[in-house]
């Protein structure tokens, strides 16, 4: 399951679309950044800047494919690191609304990046294991004859 979603974030259509979709939330994100800063609220504050680490995280997921991931462990775990942070970002803003007096204020916005940090996650797990361009070459099972 997971390879098929790695897959599907590898092919160029649709990291040109998520690219496209993320610079837009970049853009929203430093509106709402500059509006909390201005705020100057430390929570909200807090929320902003792992929002910003999750998208650099899917933005680098989107530029490099899993082969690439495959070969650069450096850049796999920073990717993996941002990812989660803004997953749990994302998760953490989604749950403050199921509580009793949630703020409903950019609910479809982060329900939409949950599920697509959600994704780009997931597309990203299969990088750690080993494959056809990965240094981990295990010996055959049986001796040729």
């Amino acid at each position: 399951m997971l390879e098929i979603i790695a897959s599907t974030v590898d092919r160029p259509i649709v990291r040109a679309g998520l690219g496209l979709l993320g610079l837009v939330f970049a853009a929203v994100l430093c509106i709402f950044l500059l509006a909390l800063l201005y705020a100057a609220s430390p929570d909200a504050t807090t929320i902003g800047i792992g929002g910003c680490l999750g998208l650099a995280g899917g933005l680098l997921r989107v530029l490099f494919r899993t082969p690439t991931l495959r070969r650069r462990r450096i850049l796999r775990k920073v990717t993996l690191a941002l990812l989660v942070t803004g997953t749990v970002t994302a998760a953490t803003l989604v749950f403050d609304w199921l509580a009793p007096g949630g703020s409903y204020t950019w609910r479809a916005f982060i329900c939409v990046a949950l599920i697509i940090s959600m994704m780009l996650l997931l597309a990203t797990i299969p990088s750690f294991w080993s494959g056809p361009d990965s240094s981990f070459k295990p010996g055959p099972l049986r001796e040729p004859a």
